[in-house]
């Protein structure tokens, strides 16, 4: 018995090595050295790219903006983009000297909306690269699609930039006229004034004041302030006079003001007609204002009809 109980306590002995042996295999599912992984350092995954012996292969990213010299998104007709694309590789580092292409992404039915000035440009050591686009006359307004694109070290890189082109209305001073239903296009702001019986003798005239008013815009509608127009009455059929800011003057120069109108004050003297009659008369007046690109005046034509009427 003693013998036995002593082989006994040789057997326990022995089960915490055999159990502790059995642990460590399940957890490494092998008979592989345990430590292993910790020699290496830190494992890769997969799909991350291996490091060779040159460094860690990088990947690249450009991004693409364009706007006009003010920062617009929104240009008109004949009107100048800055497009810059950047250049930098995933640790944010600029890359340098690197050939980038410009576009426009246009189809035969999206005809091209922009003339590039130089279609591949070197990046800078900041790893810009920067191109001037000049837009086409349109009569529809449109989204212009612009890609800049290069390829560094076999990789493919790209990024788009999208603005927006207005219309040119061709019509950079407007006048500002009622656009009522028989005038529906605005060319036309008529004054209609009724008198009773007034005698042509003892009043041979009478005189309206005539308020004209316009903006003058820029290629993409916005009114422009503080420009000089000057206003000159070129054309008068009928029996009436015009004056412009004081009489005898057929011309005067103001200023538009901070929400962009010039206002006019125009002196329309008329013959009274005869009791039961009427008389008209149109006034034709030419706006001008200098051209901020330093070409000729930019000018419009308004215009206006009075009636006189003498009822009985």
């Amino acid at each position: 018995m003693k013998g036995f109980g002593l082989m006994i306590l040789g057997i326990l002995a022995l089960l915490p090595l055999g159990l502790a042996g059995c642990g460590g295999s399940g957890s490494n599912g092998s008979t592989s050295d345990p430590f292993a992984n910790a020699s290496q350092g830190t494992s890769t995954t997969a799909g991350t790219p291996t490091p060779s012996g040159s460094g860690t292969v990088l990947g690249y990213t450009m991004s693409l903006s364009t706007a006009s010299s003010s920062g617009a998104t929104t240009v008109g007709a004949n009107s100048t983009v800055i497009a810059t694309a950047t250049l930098k590789d995933n640790l944010g580092n600029s890359v340098a000297l690197q050939p980038v292409k410009f576009e426009e992404v246009a189809t035969a039915a999206t005809p091209a909306s922009v003339a590039i000035a130089a279609t591949v440009v070197a990046t800078s050591s900041e790893g810009k690269a920067t191109t001037f686009l000049t837009t086409v006359d349109s009569s529809i307004n449109r989204d212009v699609i612009i890609k800049a694109s290069t390829s560094v070290n076999g990789q493919e890189v790209s990024a788009l930039s999208i603005f927006k082109m207005v219309r040119s209305t061709g019509n950079y001073i407007e006048f500002i006229t009622t656009k009522n239903i028989t005038d529906p296009d605005g060319n036309l702001n008529s004054i209609k004034v009724t008198v009773v019986e007034a005698d042509p003798v003892q009043t041979p005239y009478f005189g309206f004041l005539q308020l004209v008013t316009l903006d003058v815009l820029d290629n993409n509608g916005v009114k422009r302030t503080g420009v000089p127009v000057n206003l000159e009455v070129i054309n008068v059929i009928g029996p009436c006079t015009v004056f412009l800011g004081s009489e005898g003057s057929t011309t005067q120069t103001v200023t538009t003001d901070n929400t962009g109108l010039a206002v006019f004050s125009a002196d329309v003297v008329m013959k009274t007609p005869p009791p039961g009659s009427q008389q008209a008369c149109s006034v034709v007046y030419r706006a001008t204002t200098p051209d901020p690109n330093g070409g000729p005046d930019l000018f419009s034509y308004g215009a206006y009809l009075v009636s006189l009427i003498n009822t009985i």
